[in-house]
């Protein structure tokens, strides 16, 4: 091919002596020339380096399922090769993409001679061993690195461009320190090193990233504190280290980030309490906070239910105490309210711990949960006004909660999957009306004071896949489950049943995993069936 482009330009330097007579032969030969694009000439010279230096990564892949480099050969120009992407002026590589190709193997330190590269997308593949961190260094127009979910291991590279705008390695097995380099790249926008196993601490000099706007860190083993210089951060929207060993207080500063959407700070060991007046002067613009299972204590701040932007709310696992405030009326776009294993809120024994429920005014409610707090009060009073047509999971197992179950909880919640009310003081008869509930999947009702018959009208519960009605007082007849054939655990032990089982559970094959009946006076061979299944 060097003799192809070598003969077309004697021919234009021959054709160019002879005259105007040949222009229509110039531009023939001009055109061939361009369908000849393999090696085109740069500044007078052919330029062989990006092409090898894609070829030596080709050479470091040794699975490729889906052929994602088949067209990595000779007989195309390399910027035509599949994942790779050229300038139109220089005709070098500027982005090489090939995420979720399948690829397995290592990355080439030869990655270091593409000079012109400013996108590298590895993300979703196999790729495993160290990052060729000095290579990657001499990238000096490089602005976006992802090597997202691979098996890179070693230490976090720490001398990239400062040109650098996006860092995204989340899901590789990388260790190490978080590197104090990282904190010069004044450009960078989004940090993702999530799930990975970093360690130490997080440098003070987090603040010099100035531009920062996305912070992802979940999922290390990252100690010590926040750094108070996270107040630099003016441009931060998302701020999230969960699932780390962050221990300390939390800095003030955090809370005068105007701009945050979300913070996350599940599954650490901070222990602190959160600012009386956190909804009145901070955070304006909060769409998530997500701190539980953490050590914060002492009462919910009422102002905390005043951010009327806020989308999610999870508070779990920690020790507050006292009431929930009632004041939920501003919060239109609530989507989840999360504060179970609060295991003092409510503890005072008030008869209206559950206000809160009626005072919630969003239309797009689909989670509360409130399980193993010390909730007192009935369900009637505090659902007696509620509509949420979108609420999906109602968890307010183990608690203090007494009286009857309102039917308004099966007219008023249509889209209900899960309703956990099991460990409480609940009383009297399953409404009929529980058969409306379509989209039911999980029942726990166990370990209450429940009585009378079950209603028949569970029948029509067709995706019910678990359901707990144990240790109560209900009597009578079982009603024929063989309708529920998504049913694979079934509880009914410590009741008062009567029944053969074969009206239990009808003739035809049952798709059980588990079916707890003991403590009742169920009689008939269906036993025999059970006991060989295991399922007793």
């Amino acid at each position: 091919m060097h003799d192809v482009a070598d003969n077309h330009f004697a021919n234009i330097n021959q054709i160019r002596s002879t005259g105007t007579t040949c222009i229509l032969r110039l531009k023939y030969l001009m055109t061939r020339l361009e369908q000849h694009p393999p090696f085109l000439p740069i500044n007078g010279t052919v330029n062989h380096t990006d092409q090898l230096a894609l070829l030596a990564f080709k050479s470091q892949i040794s699975h490729d399922p889906l052929q994602v480099l088949n067209s990595w050969n000779t007989s195309l120009h390399f910027c035509q090769w599949q994942g790779v992407t050229c300038g139109r002026r220089h005709q070098r590589v500027v982005k090489l993409v090939l995420k979720s190709g399948g690829l397995a193997g290592s990355l080439s330190p030869y990655i270091g001679n593409l000079s012109f590269l400013h996108t590298i997308d590895l993300g979703n593949n196999s790729f495993r061993g160290e990052i060729p961190s000095s290579e990657v260094g001499r990238l000096f127009r490089l602005r976006v690195f992802v090597l997202d979910n691979n098996s890179f291991t070693g230490e976090l590279p720490s001398n990239f461009s400062r040109n650098l705008e996006i860092l995204s390695l989340r899901g590789n097995k990388l260790s190490g320190t978080f590197p104090k380099q990282l904190c010069a790249l004044q450009k960078l926008k989004r940090l993702r090193l999530r799930s990975n196993n970093l360690t130490g601490s997080l440098p003070y000099d987090l603040g010099n990233l100035s531009s920062l706007q996305f912070i992802d860190l979940s999922i290390n083993f990252l100690e010590g504190g926040i750094p108070d210089s996270i107040r630099q951060l003016k441009s931060l929207y998302i701020l999230s280290l969960e699932e780390n060993m962050l221990s300390s207080k939390l800095p003030p500063s955090i809370y005068n980030l105007s701009s945050l959407w979300s913070l996350g700070l599940t599954m650490n060991r901070i222990v602190d309490r959160l600012p009386s007046d956190i909804g009145r002067t901070f955070l304006p613009n909060l769409r998530g906070l997500f701190i539980g299972d953490n050590h914060f204590f002492g009462p919910l701040p009422s102002s905390l239910f005043n951010i009327s932007t806020l989308e999610m709310l999870e508070l779990s696992g920690n020790g507050f105490t006292g009431k929930v405030p009632d004041n939920m009326g501003n919060m239109q776009k609530l989507q989840l309210l999360g504060l179970s294993r609060n295991n003092q809120l409510g503890s005072s024994g008030h008869a209206d711990d559950l206000k809160f429920l009626s005072s919630i005014n969003s239309t797009v409610l689909k989670v509360i949960h409130a399980s193993d707090c010390q909730l007192s009060g009935t369900l009637h009073k505090s659902l007696a006004n509620i509509s949420f047509t979108q609420l999906e999971q109602l968890i307010l197992s183990e608690n203090q909660i007494s009286g009857i179950i309102p039917s308004e909880i099966f007219l008023k919640l249509p889209n209900l999957t899960f309703l956990h009310l099991r460990d409480n003081f609940l009383t009297g008869n399953i409404p009929q009306d529980i058969g409306k509930l379509n989209n039911l999947r999980v029942l726990t009702l166990g370990n209450n004071n429940l009585s009378g018959r079950i209603p028949s009208s569970i029948n029509n519960l067709a995706w019910l896949l678990h359901l707990e009605l144990n240790h109560n007082n209900f009597e009578g007849v079982v009603p024929n489950t063989s309708n529920l054939q998504s049913l694979l655990e079934l509880d009914l032990s410590g009741n008062k049943l009567n029944a053969t089982l074969e009206q239990v559970f009808g003739q035809t094959s049952h798709g059980l995993l588990a079916a707890y009946l003991a403590d009742n006076s169920f009689t008939g061979p269906y036993l025999v069936k059970l006991a060989i299944l295991n399922t007793l």
